[in-house]
């Protein structure tokens, strides 16, 4: 039975849920949900009704949206219309990048112990992910026109596009500052991580005004462990990230060999 209390409770720690995305497990809002069974079954029936799930973890709790049928989750179209990311997406292959770029730096953080271990400490930086994206888009357009469209077509991936808008575009503004909303490698790179930064999962250092440096907080891997697991579009983006990363290895090693 659930008590009106219970439901009290649980649309508190809802709504906080709703502004924040996630908030601690020692937050007196949940301190109900730990203790009461009638809470935690009225949050997650609020968390059905508005297409949410509720994930849990020992430091967090997390709140996150369906992929799909969910009124918080924020299309493509909502995003171009939206004043917050209204100039950081001129179409969808604006979009498509940002993604690939957000794709990749979660999958560098799955590579390995050794490699989560080096970003933790020292971090991520901007041009080590311009180099990793570059990597994957040349490897991408590379395997397409070998397979004469067939790759973009089988992954449903607009290789050609992104490989040549984001070959067309300079790595940054001399001598300016690196915002979201510049045309720029580097803009790119900020638009894609000032969406998880929003979000209270990265720290973006800014220790000049020309370089940035990413760290990822623990948020961000309670939410990859409890939500990536089940996307399947992106285990196979991060399959494909990884194999031309791999190959990327293995072109290095072999001009080594034969220099």
């Amino acid at each position: 039975m659930i008590s009106e209390r219970d439901y009290e409770a649980a649309n508190r720690l809802y709504g906080e849920l709703l502004k924040k995305g996630h908030i601690p497990m020692n937050n007196s809002l949940v301190l109900p949900y730990k203790e009461e069974e009638g809470v935690r079954i009225a949050i997650k029936k609020w968390a059905r009704m508005w297409r949410t799930d509720i994930h849990e973890h020992e430091e967090h709790l997390h709140l996150v949206a369906e992929p799909e049928g969910c009124i918080f989750a924020t299309s493509l179209s909502e995003m171009k219309n939206s004043r917050k990311y209204t100039r950081s997406f001129e179409d969808k292959i604006d979009f498509f990048i940002i993604s690939t770029i957000i794709c990749t730096f979660f999958s560098e953080l799955e590579s390995g112990y050794d490699v989560k271990l080096s970003i933790d400490n020292e971090g991520i930086s901007f041009p080590q992910v311009e180099e990793l994206v570059n990597n994957t888009l040349e490897n991408w357009r590379k395997t397409d026109d070998e397979r004469k469209g067939a790759f973009s077509a089988e992954f449903g991936l607009a290789v050609k596009e992104m490989s040549s808008k984001w070959q067309r575009t300079h790595f940054s503004r001399a001598n300016k500052k690196i915002t979201a909303n510049q045309k720029t490698k580097m803009g790119y790179i900020m638009t894609a991580m000032s969406l998880l930064e929003k979000e209270g999962l990265v720290y973006i250092s800014k220790q000049h005004k020309t370089s940035c440096i990413v760290f990822p907080k623990q948020q961000l891997y309670e939410r990859m462990q409890s939500v990536l697991p089940d996307l399947d579009r992106y285990q196979v983006l991060k399959a494909l990230i990884q194999e031309s990363k791999h190959e990327k290895i293995k072109e290095s090693n072999t001009k080594e060999e034969t220099a």
